[in-house]
């Protein structure tokens, strides 16, 4: 489990840096991310690094946590940001940042609180 632990820990720490790119560039909206480049770079590398690290958690683990985490598709937005960074589709981007981070990082933050309870 301390693997697991280590791995939400970077995976939470990704999601509050995401926050921190919208809120230090006051981006509130999706013509706000439209208009900056460099917001969009930056929060696309993190959420290739948040599908990159859902390989270093347990088969068991995510097996448990099926119901809670779409696996699937956080590691396959990995592969599309990796493999066709070109095509990336920015409105999506957006939609991930405003409905899907947030889960991430509950989900993150429930397993980490949880783990503190158990030490």
């Amino acid at each position: 489990m301390g693997n697991n632990i280590s791995t939400l820990q970077h995976m939470f720490d990704h999601c509050l840096i995401i926050s921190e790119y919208l809120s230090e560039a006051n981006i509130n909206t999706i013509q706000d991310f439209f208009g900056n480049r460099m917001v969009q770079d930056a929060i696309v590398m993190r959420l290739l690094a948040l599908g990159e690290l859902t390989t270093h958690l347990s088969d068991d683990f995510k097996a448990a946590n099926s119901d809670k985490m779409d696996w699937r598709n956080l590691k396959q937005l990995r592969n599309v940001i990796a493999h066709r960074y070109g095509s990336i589709q920015y409105d999506a981007i957006w939609d991930i940042i405003q409905n899907d981070v947030p889960i991430i990082r509950d989900f993150c933050q429930s397993n980490l609180d949880a783990s503190d309870d158990s030490i």
